[in-house]
């Protein structure tokens, strides 16, 4: 520094013209240097300097651009610049200066955590400024310096390369210089009057000289004199501040300002040592400061701007990453949280961040920034319905949907004649907006929640829009498909319910008004309109298919076939209860046969019609599905059943309804026989399907079904679905007792859905009374997803009290699925380690001996794994007899490769004990591998491959016959053979691993090269495949034997233990 002073002295002196000008502005300059302080003395030059740029930029006249000269000489030329203009290495010189007037006299004088260190922004050594500085020295080196900064963004030429690169350096400073903590002083020496004339102040060149006065001079008589100064700093600095925050871009100041917070953390993420945290007061202003940017009017869109900007300020392009959408959610929970600011109360904050929310929602999106904009407003509405429900719902939402709610009853305006309800513009931007928001968010936001009051007016619209080319149908649909897929199954299908029979419903709903329509607008859109007349019959059935297609398409975009299927199952509970009510009218005599054009018109009829057009196409629409979970097969089966039982009792059973009841008793015994009864799983559904054989076996009038209800029953009773009165009384405990867990998260989603519709000022609706009265279905929902869940979890079922005279009589019973079932319940009482079967373990393994000799693959399935399990428990005594049974010759190829996946499965099962049975096991793949069979010869080279895998240094012994055998049988005609052969070499190599270098260090060179040459000679596509498999799994362990690292390890030996007896 010192010669960089000299060499300025030098030129200042040697150039009239520069000397002239530091004379007029800063002549200290050009006086000889006597003080030992060379930083001070370096850091007055660069400020001083500064001040001399300004004065000369300032005064430079801003001259107008010349008139193009004429001539062809003359058209490449650029104009010439302006004289206040600075060119490259200029601004390179200017920018030098103010990066030391920084790193001198603004970084090092901070506090602990406060600012970007200078370390982590350049690659140049710093020397240590502040070591040898006293506190008044840092406070007015300080304070001459940030104001340096201010005088330089006051000028045009300059103010963009201060706050393009030393904007966070100047905030810092003020920050700390305005609302760092002071030590107090008496009120007599300490109260520093205001001056009103401050309110438009800004840091001028005469305040920075006398800083830079006060900097030249001696140190303060005492401490109360330097925190005089301090205060007296401080209230012209905070004008200073106030002005910078106003007048500077709005996403810059948002940006230092987050940077300023998450310097600390960043850094430590980083892994620099030796950073401090950010101060308390530092947060607390910065927050306080972020507030204010937030409320001013667009100042969330410029703290959005802001905020991406500081997340992508390391990041190429701009481009927002999947982790800044994390930060995202992170931000959106900020701006709905209330500020701790005193005086900002939850009603004050949301009045004015509200209306800047709904403004990012329903401006138009034209760049990219737009849309990110968009999707973080959504994640601010769904932080904000988490805080406030009701304030979000009526001061965003509200606003969005405002065209909604002109079409319901409680907000609805009275209508005159031809009048336009809602024109097709405006609620066709409400539902294009809509229709952005849920493609926006999780399958579980918040937004899909509030939603669910508003969801009988998109249904209404999504219905006339079904058959048509409106552009609204489809993003209606999805629209629809998304929130009845984000609630419970049970609010959902009650929703539904409401939507197309106006049934109780205990959620508030917004209800359309019966005086208006959706009607096709002339641009493809649709507008809600007066209607005048009634619907037309004609018009009631174009609108009940259209009512089917929307329903249907619920499902559809959602692609999930349980949840229309419960929804299909829950329509036949309906028509069982309409069903039930027609009955009981008519045995009663109160209902007579409609024949009046008024009664064929009601409201019931029409329900039911249309219940019965819903069934009709659902059915069609699931059929496949239905099949597919037997569940819900059996919960339709209980149902068509509980119709067919209530007619029986009073009207004449047709032959379409003698046909279905035949089919579903059919259905019901084939579910039987594939259900475990024992499992006690659906117990509830089989309890209703044997009330239901009771009331057909004694009241119907077919004996054919009598006949088929009382078999039934038997096969009920002999497979314990029946249960004993004790049974059945702690199953309804239990029952009784579910409810209630699940009634706590119900309540709380009933609270919120409450929440949101008071913001919307929709009312519960009329029939729902306050109370839940379609608890049932709810109930019967709760145990179809209780009983799901049990059935997908995979937990085998405890085996009951099955005795092995029952399990015995199953094993040798005529039907396949018994027979089938028993070696599976086989295998699960030895599993549990049932004694009583364990006892007759030489009958079972007859049993199992004829059971992987069936032709029916269920069969033989189960009793290769009950078999193998059995072999498991005592190999000792039963695998040498397994062994030799693979040796019969009386057994077919069927059985012989049964058995064969016998012992593979016992041998996965040794693990470390598979040396013990290697000599037995070998000879018996062995003796199979000679089999004139090619499929027994492929399958017992398969399984001696899984063998010598697992034997690991016990395969030494039996190496040269393995791969003699391997050898030759690659080379066999049979390319089934040659296929098992070249894998098994794979299974020993991917089985020994790297330990294949120590077990057979000399034939890993040959085994290379016979794969080698057999990958390069083989035509065979299949032997071509598992010899580069071989290669590669050769490769890997050998890579894993050359980076494998040597194991470190410290050995601790006691030679000799101090015995205090002397012995």
């Amino acid at each position: 520094l010192q010669q960089r002073l000299s060499c300025f002295a030098e030129k200042a002196s040697a150039n009239g013209d520069l000397r002239r000008i530091i004379s007029e502005s800063a002549p200290h300059l050009l006086q000889p240097q006597s003080s030992d302080d060379w930083l001070w003395l370096f850091l007055d030059h660069c400020i001083s300097l500064l001040i001399v740029l300004k004065d000369v930029l300032d005064a430079s006249p801003i001259v107008a651009a010349p008139s193009k000269p004429q001539g062809p000489s003359h058209h490449s030329e650029a104009p010439p610049a302006p004289p206040n203009c600075l060119g490259v290495l200029q601004k390179k010189t200017v920018q030098g200066l103010l990066q030391f007037v920084v790193a001198i006299g603004i970084n090092p004088n901070l506090l602990p955590g406060v600012g970007l260190p200078l370390e982590q922004r350049t690659v140049s050594s710093l020397p240590n400024c502040s070591a040898c500085l006293l506190p008044w020295q840092k406070h007015r080196y300080l304070v001459a310096s940030v104001r340096a900064l201010l005088m330089c963004i006051q000028s045009p030429v300059l103010c963009s390369m201060v706050l393009h690169h030393h904007l966070i350096d100047v905030l810092a400073a003020l920050l700390q210089l305005c609302h760092a903590p002071i030590r107090k002083i008496t009120d007599e020496t300490g109260n520093i009057k205001s001056n009103p004339s401050f309110a438009s102040h800004s840091s001028t060149v005469p305040e920075l000289k006398s800083s830079l006065a006060k900097c030249r001079a001696s140190a303060p008589a005492d401490d109360i004199s330097l925190i005089q100064e301090m205060l007296e700093d401080r209230q012209y600095l905070s004008l200073d501040l106030q002005h910078l925050l106003e007048t500077t871009y709005q996403p810059i100041i948002v940006r230092e300002l987050l940077l300023l917070l998450s310097s600390a953390s960043q850094l430590k993420a980083k892994g620099v040592s030796g950073v401090k945290r950010s101060p308390l007061w530092l947060k607390d202003i910065c927050g306080q400061l972020l507030t204010q940017c937030l409320l001013r009017k667009g100042g969330l869109a410029q703290v959005i701007l802001g905020t991406f900007d500081a997340w992508s300020v390391d990041s190429s392009g701009g481009v927002v990453s999947e982790k800044d959408w994390q930060k995202c959610e992170a931000f959106a929970k900020i701006v709905a949280r209330i500020p701790s600011t005193k005086g900002v109360t939850v009603e004050s904050y949301y009045d004015g961040i509200a209306p800047q929310v709904v403004e990012l929602f329903l401006q138009p999106q034209g760049s990219s920034m737009d849309k990110v904009a968009f999707r973080v407003a959504c994640a601010i509405v769904g932080a904000m319905l988490e805080e406030h429900a009701e304030q979000t719902s009526r001061l965003v939402l509200s606003k969005i949907f405002s065209p909604l709610f002109s079409c319901i009853h409680q907000q609805g305006t009275s209508l005159s004649a031809n009048d336009v309800v809602v024109s097709e513009e405006d609620l066709g931007n409400c539902i294009e907006v809509t229709h952005k928001m849920v493609s926006s968010v999780d399958p579980s936001h918040p937004i899909l929640t509030a939603l669910v009051p508003l969801f009988p007016v998109l249904f209404e619209i999504t219905i006339s829009t079904e058959n048509t080319v409106s552009y609204l149908r489809k993003p209606c649909e999805e629209i629809l498909s998304a929130v009845y897929h984000s609630q419970p199954a049970g609010p959902a299908m009650q929703l539904l319910h409401w939507c197309l029979f106006k049934t109780d419903c205990y959620i508030p709903l917004a209800t359309p008004r019966d005086d208006i329509t959706f009607v096709l607008g002339s641009c493809g859109g649709v507008e809600a309109v007066r209607r005048s007349l009634p619907l037309s019959d004609e018009e009631w059935l174009t609108r009940s298919d259209q009512a089917f297609l929307a329903t249907a398409s619920v499902f559809h975009h959602g692609n999930l076939k349980e949840p229309c299927t419960k929804f299909f199952v829950s329509l036949l509970k309906k028509l069982t209860g309409a069903v039930g009510e027609l009955v009981s009218k008519e045995s009663t005599g109160t209902v007579l046969k409609p024949t009046s054009a008024s009664e064929l018109s009601s409201q019931e009829v029409k329900d039911n019609l249309l219940l019965l057009h819903l069934v009709e196409n659902f059915a069609d629409l699931i059929s496949e599905t239905l099949l597919q979970n037997k569940v819900s097969l059996l919960e339709f089966v209980v149902e068509t059943l509980n119709r067919v039982s209530q007619l029986s009792e009073t009207l004449e059973v047709s032959s379409l309804a003698l046909q279905s009841t035949l089919f579903c008793l059919t259905l019901l015994g084939l579910l039987i026989s594939g259900e475990d009864m024992a499992a006690a799983k659906n117990e509830e559904l089989w309890q209703q399907c044997d009330q239901c054989l009771v009331i057909l076996a004694a009241r119907h009038s077919n004996p054919e079904i009598k006949n088929m209800a009382r078999h039934l029953q038997v096969s009920f009773a002999s497979q314990g679905v029946v249960a004993t009165p004790q049974a059945s009384r702690s199953t309804n405990t239990v029952s009784s007792r579910a409810p209630s867990r699940a009634d706590g998260g119900e309540t709380a989603h009933q609270k919120k859905l409450a929440a949101i519709a008071a913001g919307f000022n929709i009312l519960p609706v009329s029939n729902c009374h306050g109370t839940r009265p379609s608890q049932t279905l709810e109930q019967q929902q709760e145990v179809e997803s209780t009983q799901v869940a049990a059935g997908s979890s995979g937990v085998p079922p405890s085996p009951g009290c099955v005795t092995f005279e029952q399990l015995w009589c199953e094993l040798h019973d005529t039907m396949v699925p018994v027979r089938g079932h028993a070696f599976i319940q086989l295998r699960r009482m030895l599993l549990e380690g049932s004694a009583e079967v364990w006892q007759h373990r030489d009958q079972l393994l007859e049993a199992c001996r004829s059971g992987i000799q069936d032709e029916d693959s269920y069969v033989y399935l189960s009793a290769i794994q009950a078999l193998a399990v059995l072999v498991d428990r005592d190999s000792d005594h039963l695998l040498p007899w397994l062994a030799e049974q693979l040796t019969l010759e009386k057994l077919s190829v069927e059985a012989r490769l049964n058995l064969g996946e016998v012992l593979l499965r016992v041998t996965k099962n040794f693990g470390d004990m598979a040396p013990k049975y290697r000599n037995l096991l070998v000879n018996s793949f062995l003796c199979a591998a000679k089999h004139s069979d090619p499929v027994i010869r492929s399958s017992a080279v398969s399984n001696l491959g899984e063998l010598c895998g697992k034997l690991g240094y016990s395969f030494v012994p039996i190496t040269q016959e393995i791969l003699a055998c391997l050898r030759g049988l690659i080379r066999d005609p049979a390319d089934l053979v040659c296929h098992a052969a070249v894998l098994a070499l794979g299974c020993i190599i991917k089985g020994m691993g790297q330990k294949i270098f120590k077990v057979m260090p000399h034939e890993v060179k040959d085994i290379y090269r016979e794969l080698r040459y057999l990958y390069a000679t083989t035509s065979d596509s299949v032997t071509k495949i598992q010899a580069q498999v071989a290669i590669e799994e050769l490769s890997a362990a050998t890579q894993e034997l050359l980076r494998s690292q040597p194991r470190m390890e410290k050995r601790i030996q006691i030679l000799d233990l101090y015995n205090p007896s002397g012995s």
